[in-house]
């Protein structure tokens, strides 16, 4: 789960669980936290993802909202993602995807030959990722 330890009078006070990560049943893992904290983006198995998937929970006025599950397109099943972090400019998110295409039969020599280029990538194996942060922030 997510804790939190404010810092106040130069030391970090005790540890607090923010609340929309409730204990449950899934874990909440690998946040990142905006550098004026208005959002933050974590890896989940919440409901209704079915594995560690990202999400992203907004803060106004010192109060976080509710999770939302970011895209298919970020998410893509059945794939797991984790180990979200912001550039520096705070423009891209990286992550970690063990994402591999579905694989479908019968294939023409075009498409197998563009799965074979791509196999050093979509293997499986947790490679990393990124996408544009622009489209997941809300004005």
């Amino acid at each position: 789960h997510i804790y939190r330890a404010a810092w106040r009078n130069g030391q970090f006070g005790q540890p607090e669980l923010v609340p929309f990560s409730a204990p449950g049943n899934f874990g909440d893992v690998d946040p990142v936290v905006a550098p004026d904290e208005s959002f933050l983006i974590f890896s989940s198995s919440r409901p209704p993802a079915v594995r560690n998937q990202l999400f992203i929970v907004y803060q106004k006025v010192g109060k976080w909202g509710a999770p939302l599950l970011l895209s298919d397109t970020i998410n893509r099943p059945p794939a797991s993602n984790v180990e979200a972090r912001l550039s520096p400019d705070l423009r891209t998110l990286y992550f970690s995807s063990g994402y591999t295409p579905p694989v479908t039969y019968p294939n023409d020599r075009d498409n197998t030959r563009k799965m074979l280029e791509q196999s050093q990538w979509y293997n499986g194996n947790t490679n990393i990722w990124y996408v544009p942060i622009d489209n997941l922030i809300k004005p």
